[in-house]
């Protein structure tokens, strides 16, 4: 029944969007139609924010790496879409 033991009983009290309403902390909530340009504007200072729903309830977090992870991968994606699109017009001028 040490502090571990006390730690499972809260967190089965607890969520995170329970804390964040309780804490009266303002922060920049985004929600699913944030665009990517807003959501890394509002990221600058925080490493994570709440996403809501349309009535303004808590549905998850999203974390400033899983942004830049994304971006990153879309980048990726776009410049290999680029790259191939290149090579098959060179291949067809042969």
């Amino acid at each position: 029944n040490g502090p571990e033991h006390a730690n499972e009983k809260l967190a089965g009290l607890l969520e995170a969007k329970d804390l964040l309403y309780r804490a009266g902390i303002p922060t920049a909530a985004v929600n699913f139609e944030t665009s990517l340009a807003e959501l890394s504007d509002r990221l600058r200072g925080n490493s994570c924010l709440p996403v809501v729903d349309s009535e303004s309830r808590v549905v998850g977090l999203i974390f400033d790496h899983d942004v830049r992870q994304c971006y990153d991968r879309e980048v990726a994606r776009r410049s290999f879409v680029i790259q191939a699109n290149q090579n098959s017009r060179l291949q067809g001028r042969r």
